[in-house]
């Protein structure tokens, strides 16, 4: 785990002090939150696609890989997008061998496509490989052109994040500085120094980042965010909409803003009787 930033030099007892505090916080719940000692109170608002783009030139829109709601929220969105002026689609799930397949688009190419996603995503879960498939097929179906985006050999995060910023930038400039859409995993969206998000900002690229809340259970929500104060980092946007959302009793789709970027929650409407009777 090493010192976080918490002790100057090396000092094996501290580390073993810090090590039996963050055990201690993370069992018990005890924790002195140096984030806070409450969460900020974010304002749920009705589902505004328009809102969520704004002037955006890249619109990021995170995954959690285990989740088909998002695919298939996506996809559901698609033809609003292009409407806005979105003509690409950038997957982090195909990466670049993909392309000549997603060009062709024949019989051939849709069969080698959906056997990749269940090689590599089938272990996400059930259905997983299919919400991405079916994303595929409805920004074919659009019209959008759609781009493997992902390296074949690289697996450092940073530089990954690179190749998709190059990738990105390509995509523009060919399509004359249209709006893309990047679809992948939340890490990559996050302002840490060497994210594709970070990067994109750098290069004075307009960016909106969207999220998503009420798929994630309570106890992952509770134990990130003590980890979280645990390690004095600042607790994630979508984590502190998440428990907000759960302490308010909202439920169903509707947007928060979380500082530049928007949650969109998609708890459905039939767990408000299950969560109101635990409560």
């Amino acid at each position: 785990m090493g010192d976080q930033g918490f002790f100057i030099g090396d000092n094996g007892m501290k580390r073993l002090q810090f090590t039996s505090w963050l055990m201690i916080g993370l069992l018990t719940g005890r924790w002195l939150n140096a984030a806070g000692s409450s969460p900020e109170v974010f304002r749920a608002e009705p589902f505004n696609l328009a809102r969520v783009v704004g002037d955006a030139d890249v619109l990021l829109v995170a995954d959690d890989h285990t989740q088909p709601e998002i695919k298939n929220f996506l996809g559901d969105h698609l033809q609003a997008l292009k409407t806005l002026g979105f003509q690409t689609i950038g997957i982090e799930m195909l990466p670049a061998h993909c392309q000549k397949d997603l060009d062709s688009w024949d019989a051939a190419s849709h069969q080698r496509i959906r056997r990749h996603l269940e090689e590599f995503w089938g272990e996400k879960g059930d259905g997983i490989p299919d919400a991405i498939l079916r994303l595929v097929e409805e920004a074919k179906r659009q019209r959008l052109t759609v781009i493997a985006i992902d390296s074949d050999g690289l697996s450092d995060t940073d530089q990954r994040s690179a190749y998709w910023v190059e990738d990105i930038e390509r995509c523009r400039k060919d399509k004359d500085g249209s709006r893309i859409i990047v679809f992948g995993g939340a890490s990559h969206f996050r302002g840490d120094s060497g994210t594709v998000l970070s990067l994109l900002k750098a290069h004075g690229v307009r960016v909106s980042v969207l999220e998503f809340s009420g798929l994630e259970d309570s106890s992952s929500v509770d134990l990130e965010w003590k980890v979280a104060q645990a390690l004095q980092r600042a607790i994630p946007g979508v984590v502190q909409v998440a428990r907000e959302n759960d302490r308010q009793g909202r439920h169903g789709l509707f947007m928060v803003s979380s500082a530049p970027d928007w949650v969109i929650n998609l708890e459905p409407q039939t767990k408000l009787a299950l969560l109101s009777y635990q409560r």
